[in-house]
């Protein structure tokens, strides 16, 4: 009969790692979403009064929050889509790559 592994100090550490991970990775992927289907929205100029707008807006407007008061940051740029929004989905293009990009050591 298999044992399970008896959890030793370090072996604990490591599960306490790989479950940061693996929170931070899926919240990325909550928000990553959430920018790209926001900034599609805009794109097709779905409107704040269509319910698909209205609760996507509402989830992801604090994300483009910052930016959006920025001088200049209310003129649309691609369909409805603004400065912000358009930043806010390179932000998620660019990590990933950046990660990839990192040199190890």
């Amino acid at each position: 009969m298999v044992e399970p592994p008896r959890l030793h100090r370090g072996n604990a550490q490591v599960l306490r790692s790989q479950l940061a991970l693996e929170l931070a990775l899926n919240a990325y992927a909550v928000i990553g979403a959430g920018a790209l289907i926001r900034g599609l929205l805009l794109l097709v100029e779905v409107d704040r009064r269509v319910w698909i707008g209205a609760t996507v807006y509402r989830f992801t407007d604090p994300l483009v929050w910052p930016l959006s008061r920025l001088p200049g940051a209310d003129r649309p740029i691609a369909g409805a889509a603004t400065l912000p929004d358009l930043t806010l989905i390179a932000l998620v293009v660019l990590v990933p790559l950046w990660l990839i990009a990192r040199t190890r050591r």
